[in-house]
């Protein structure tokens, strides 16, 4: 039985039967079916419930493989993919599951975005281009926000049908994984190099002055009423005003967080998992 880490504590549904140690079931099995065992190393909160309100969880592999499960078994859904990138981000969106994907390292593969329907299965929606990853994405409003990077820099493009999107803003660093998250009202995206955290209100985006860090930016998500933001070895919280430290690791540093069951977990590049139930780590 391998390390479990973050990657497998994406809650699905509370009090249901995607425990940890199934998730990790899912892993083994996962890897059996594609011969791979980088399924679940880099890419992270790469599993989502769809179609609501049936308890079925959707799971992204390597070079685009999907995956879903009933909580009992696993079955191979398609791919959704042009070349040799993995899936970075899945989202429901409009009745429908979009995939993001990253580009291959191949000259012409493509990060591009995918959506799947019980009705008309994979579909090859927009191309970004080599280089291009589709690192994150977030329903914000009525809109689907996508977090592309690229070697020099990350944009932020929106769309409020899925299919026709425009670009919504310049983030002026390049991306991570993991940088999308929701706080009273605002959208929050987070770049990867000298990091910087940018907002966006619902009618225009601004820089968030006094983020505290010069290193490497992770990963943020949302927990009760702050967002963790991951830099480095470093753990912030942002209440919307000010941030403050919440913890310093003593080794790695963390790539994802998530919830489950009132308490949220954050897991690291050496492949440790740390729990916060708000007083301490």
């Amino acid at each position: 039985m391998p390390k479990i880490t973050s990657r497998h504590f994406k809650e699905v549904v509370s009090g249901s039967s995607f425990t940890p140690k199934f998730l990790t079931e899912i892993q083994l099995s996962i890897e059996d079916r594609c011969g791979s065992t980088d399924v679940w190393r880099y890419y992270s909160n790469t599993s989502y419930r769809y179609p609501a309100p049936e308890y079925v969880m959707y799971v992204a592999g390597t070079v685009g493989r999907l995956f879903k499960t009933d909580g009992s078994t696993v079955s191979f859904v398609g791919e959704s993919t042009t070349g040799g990138g993995s899936t970075s981000s899945l989202v429901v969106f409009n009745d429908n599951l979009f995939i993001g994907n990253t580009s291959g390292l191949a000259e012409g593969d493509t990060g591009n975005l995918f959506k799947y329907s019980l009705s008309d299965g994979i579909q090859d929606i927009i191309d970004f281009g080599f280089g291009s990853d589709v690192n994150s994405m977030k329903v914000f409003g009525s809109n689907l926000y996508l977090h592309i990077g690229t070697q020099e820099s990350s944009f932020v493009y929106e769309s409020s049908d899925g299919s026709l999107f425009t670009f919504s803003t310049d983030i002026g660093s390049i991306s991570t994984l993991n940088s999308i998250a929701e706080l009273d009202q605002n959208l929050y995206v987070l770049g990867y190099s000298s990091p910087t955290l940018r907002k966006f209100d619902g009618s225009s985006w601004s820089v968030v002055s006094g983020f505290p860090s010069t290193t490497i930016g992770y990963a943020i998500y949302k927990f009760r009423d702050r967002i963790y933001i991951s830099c480095d070895s470093t753990i912030y919280d942002f209440n919307g005003s000010d941030f403050s430290v919440s913890t310093t690791l003593s080794s790695g540093n963390v790539r994802s967080f998530c919830q489950f069951r009132n308490k949220l977990y954050a897991g690291t590049s050496i492949g440790e998992v740390y729990e916060f139930d708000e007083s301490s780590w």
